[in-house]
Order: C-alpha cells, then structure tokens, then sequence
C-alpha cells in the first residue's frame, strides 16, 4: 500500500486497484527520480505526468502473478511474503 498521498488520492477516486512500479527505463540502472528529468525524457511517451517531487532511489518489488504460483521478479521495496508460496 503506498503511502504517497497523490497515489491515496488516485486510488480513492478510481475505487480499483492500481499498478505501479519503479521508472528503470532500459540501459538505466537505477529508478528515476527527479521529476524534471522524467517529464524531459517521457513528456512525448506518455499521456500525463503528475509531479509529486522528487522519488526514492529504492525500486519496487516485483512479482510475477501470472502462473500457477508467485515468482519474485525482483526484491526492492514492499514485502512480498504475503504473495509467496511457502516452501
């Protein structure tokens, strides 16, 4: 659950769950943050932008849902035990 009062807000007028994950455009390493830096490379790419400042530099944990069983696609932020089989 975030904690991002932009994304609260977002989610209490959409009423349904929403799917976010960190920017890591290709060949970049890290997430981007500044969002200068994000409207300039993606202004073009996407619909809008809502600038809520600058990000975190820790990536979103991703879990891939769509099989028979969870698998961790990458560790960052948020505990993904709760979607995790147990062994």
């Amino acid at each position: 659950m975030p904690q991002n009062p932009i994304l609260l807000a977002l989610l209490a007028e959409l009423g349904e769950p929403l799917m976010s994950v960190s920017l890591i455009l290709p060949g970049d390493e890290d997430p981007m943050t500044d969002p200068y830096e994000i409207r300039q490379r993606l202004e073009h790419h996407v619909d809008l932008i809502i600038d809520g400042g600058f990000g975190d530099l820790k990536a979103s944990t991703v879990i891939d849902l769509t099989g028979d069983e969870p698998v961790l696609i990458r560790e960052g932020c948020g505990d993904p035990t709760p979607f995790l089989v147990e062994a």
